[in-house]
């Protein structure tokens, strides 16, 4: 079985790495840049694990999903008000304007990329984590450089549109990659 990828974090078994919406120091540092990002429009959380994420968007405006039914489950009991739905690895994506993943893509394995992103159906999406092919060998992640990204996001027909990186910890910043669909009707 593979110990890093769907399977490892739909198992449950990552639960205990997933963070609780009171461990959340980068939420409070960068909630207005967040917010600004994603202002007024409705918003999915990719991999939200336990709802860490949500207090910083409007409930009405806000779906949380993760493939990990025991980190829906906490964040259910958790964040009263939320809509937090366990999904499958393979169904496309379908609510929201805006796709928000923070802290996920770099938990997909390389080989998983390409069909994970080709679910997204939103007309944007925005990538917020420290990025950098060093990471892999440091932390056990999938983390990338912006290339990386940029291939499997323009073969689902996405183009990168804007690049911003906030300073973080230790020197290494949080990197903002934002995605755009280049047609509406593009699938």
């Amino acid at each position: 079985m593979n110990d890093t990828g769907a399977e490892f974090w739909a198992s449950g078994r990552g639960l205990d790495l997933i963070e609780d919406p009171s461990e959340f120091p980068e939420g409070n540092l960068f909630k207005q840049h967040y917010t600004d990002l994603m202002f007024a429009q409705d918003v999915v959380d990719f991999g939200c694990g336990k709802g860490r994420m949500a207090e910083l968007f409007s409930k009405k405006r806000y779906l949380g999903v993760d493939i990990c039914q025991p980190a829906i489950a906490a964040a259910q009991e958790k964040m009263h008000g939320y809509r937090f739905e366990a999904i499958d690895n393979e169904a496309p994506i379908e609510f929201g304007f805006v796709l928000f993943a923070h802290d996920v893509m770099l938990h997909i394995p390389d080989d998983e990329l390409y069909r994970t992103i080709g679910r997204f159906r939103q007309r944007r999406v925005i990538i917020s984590e420290c990025l950098g092919v060093d990471l892999r060998d440091k932390c056990k992640v999938f983390s990338r450089e912006i290339e990386g990204y940029n291939r499997p996001f323009a073969a689902a027909g996405y183009r990168l549109a804007r690049v911003q990186d906030k300073p973080w910890r230790a020197g290494r910043p949080i990197t903002f990659l934002e995605f755009h669909q280049e047609h509406q009707n593009a699938r």
